[in-house]
């Protein structure tokens, strides 16, 4: 093609499935590429050929296996004629009358020395690519969403190929932030088209489902679960809590307790003779024993810093299931021993 700003002829190349990589290339590079893939054709036909070869000691063979069962008819009886033409090609192959039953299968090309996540053979151009990930969904034209690789020229640094920007590790994590915290937009805009959330229990109940008249007499927000009256007063409202459940107990709980709340958050507003305290309303998040009480703002911020923590923990999850492959679990028998053995104090030891 022709570069529509110098006018000069330019070579471009792509992926043989065309992955969004097209880039443009120098003659040296194509005549590399080309090389490649003649010494590739090259072996291909030297495996036909040595297929070929197998067969026909396998055709002669069987050939001369035929003619002596033929000629005599008692031992084909006797004998399984294939088993015995197998026999008479290895006979043939051991004595050098044929060439050698075997197919070798071409090498497997050698793998990029320079990055692991390279896909490019060894010996390629300068420029490193990584494979494509993409989003599962796909587009109304059937396309994939998102696609992101990895490349990297020769003395730089790899970047982040994203969308049609080159971007610093750095660079990258902040654009996921952004597409996370537009995923929570799409989300909110779905429980939204839902109304207020529902109550985590049944036997609770938002102001919205008892009616204007509660809402009115305690001036009560339609998504309150607070069953004002005493001990509850109508100063206090309160959203449905939001949990994110731990998977077993806390370390220092007895094993029965259950599950533990890693965090557990809902919204709540005071106000309390708002004419002269005002009205303030916060989401508060319990951790543990110890509660959070955040504006917009920084609730914002730890939503932030809970999605940097997650990839960090997925990271530490398969650092995991390297450093976990060598454990074993305990034997029984030899923990009840050691538990019914009295402890030796250790000046009284050898």
């Amino acid at each position: 093609m022709t570069d529509s700003d110098t006018g000069q002829p330019m070579l471009i190349a792509s992926t043989s499935h065309n992955q969004h990589d097209t880039r443009e290339i120098t003659p040296a590079q194509l005549r590399a590429k080309t090389a490649e893939a003649r010494a590739q054709l090259t072996a291909f036909d030297d495996l036909a050929d040595r297929y070929e070869s197998a067969r026909s000691a396998t055709a002669v063979g069987a050939e001369i296996a035929t003619q002596v069962l033929t000629a005599l008819p008692g031992l084909a009886e006797r004998i399984d004629p294939a088993e015995f033409a197998q026999l008479t090609t290895g006979l043939l192959v051991k004595h050098g009358l044929v060439p050698p039953q075997t197919v070798v299968e071409a090498a497997p090309p050698a793998v990029c020395t320079k990055y692991g996540w390279c896909k490019e053979p060894d010996g390629h151009d300068d420029l490193c690519w990584s494979k494509l990930i993409a989003l599962p969904s796909v587009d109304g034209y059937g396309e994939h969403l998102l696609p992101v690789g990895l490349h990297a020229e020769d003395g730089k640094a790899p970047v982040v190929g994203f969308l049609d920007l080159d971007l610093t590790p750095a660079q990258a994590r902040e654009r996921v932030r952004e597409i996370s915290r537009h995923l929570d937009e799409v989300l909110a805009l779905a429980d939204r088209a839902e109304g207020p959330p529902a109550p985590a229990s049944k036997d609770l109940l938002t102001a919205a489902q008892r009616g204007p008249e509660w809402m009115a007499k305690h001036l009560c927000p339609d998504w309150c679960v607070i069953k004002h009256g005493a001990p509850y007063t109508s100063e206090t409202h309160e959203g449905p809590e939001v949990t994110a459940p731990s998977p077993i107990p806390f370390a220092d709980r007895d094993p029965g307790d259950g599950e533990s709340l890693v965090l557990a958050a809902r919204v709540i507003q005071l106000n309390q003779d708002p004419h002269i305290w005002g009205v303030k309303t916060q989401v508060w998040v319990d951790v543990d024993r110890q509660t959070l009480e955040l504006d917009v703002e920084e609730t914002d911020r730890l939503i932030e810093r809970l999605e940097q923590f997650l990839p960090q923990l997925r990271a530490v999850r398969d650092h995991l299931v390297e450093a976990s492959a060598g454990d074993f679990p305990e034997d029984e028998a030899a923990v009840a021993e050691r538990l019914a053995t009295p402890a030796v104090p250790k000046d009284e030891r050898a």
